[in-house]
């Protein structure tokens, strides 16, 4: 056995299962075990593309259904979950552009990157209130710290947080 190597066949797997028993349609609210594990792949997959530099292996032709709407918890929970994949797949289409081999062209290149940019603004004005920090402090580079501090009351905010600033260096 070879330490840290990683050949990435869990995912192989994975995406194979994935695109035989998926639609064209993707729930980001993730209300059945298949559109959960979808979910874990995509994170897995972007966490893959980022530390070798490539393009995930996700079929971005996929089309997201709209979060569910409604005042009961289960409507809420659903849509708390709906905002937060919805920013892992624009996370995704950002990490797909930067290493993927597509828009080669200068101008074809600058017009996607505007789509994405706006897809990243057009969901940070739209999300709900929940999704906006309990706390936050710039980033202080001179001591150490590069990023911003910022604090969340849910786990899955806290990680689009982490997609977002990413996204914008």
């Amino acid at each position: 056995m070879v330490t840290g190597s990683d050949q990435e066949r869990h995912l192989a797997g994975c995406s194979a299962l994935l695109r035989a028993s998926q639609g064209r349609e993707v729930d980001p609210s993730a209300p059945r075990l298949r559109h959960a594990a979808f979910w874990v792949y995509l994170r897995q997959c972007l966490y893959n593309a980022c530390v070798h530099q490539q393009s995930p292996n996700v079929d971005l032709d996929l089309v997201l259904i709209p979060p569910p709407c409604g005042d009961d918890p289960l409507s809420n929970l659903k849509s708390e979950t709906a905002w937060a994949n919805t920013m892992t797949w624009i996370c995704a289409t950002v990490v797909h552009f930067c290493f993927g081999p597509s828009y080669p062209e200068p101008f074809a290149r600058m017009c996607r990157w505007q789509e994405l940019s706006e897809a990243v603004e057009s969901w940070m004005s739209t999300r709900p209130s929940t999704f906006d920090p309990i706390w936050y402090s710039e980033a202080v580079p001179g001591n150490g710290n590069p990023f911003p501090e910022i604090w969340f009351t849910a786990d899955w905010h806290s990680m689009c947080a982490r997609r977002l600033i990413l996204c914008a260096v």
